[in-house]
């Protein structure tokens, strides 16, 4: 149909809820390529729960504002990691 969702329904664009793109774990680069595709989404959500998260935001960073929130599905086992993660992402002024 080459439509939004919107139009079919018949609903108006202002009083449609904003929905969020997932972005998922990746390399610097693809995590870069994904943000830029996803540019018409107003808040992109972001997988995390590894090793390389703050990469994962420096890189979204470097390409976007977007309003971010996060997903880490148990990926922060240890309790200090997991508070200082999010004391870092507060600073990032992310949404949790």
């Amino acid at each position: 149909m080459n439509q939004p969702w919107y139009k079919i329904w018949g609903f108006s664009a202002e009083k449609t809820p904003v929905t969020s793109i997932t972005i998922g774990i990746d390399t610097p680069e693809v995590v870069k390529q994904k943000v830029k595709e996803a540019a018409e989404f107003k808040i992109l959500k972001v997988k995390l729960g590894r090793d390389t998260d703050k990469e994962m935001i420096e890189s979204i960073r470097a390409v976007s504002a977007v309003p971010l929130c996060v997903d880490v599905n148990q990926g922060w086992k240890d309790r200090k990691e997991a508070l200082d993660m999010i004391f870092w992402l507060k600073e990032k002024e992310l949404n949790m």
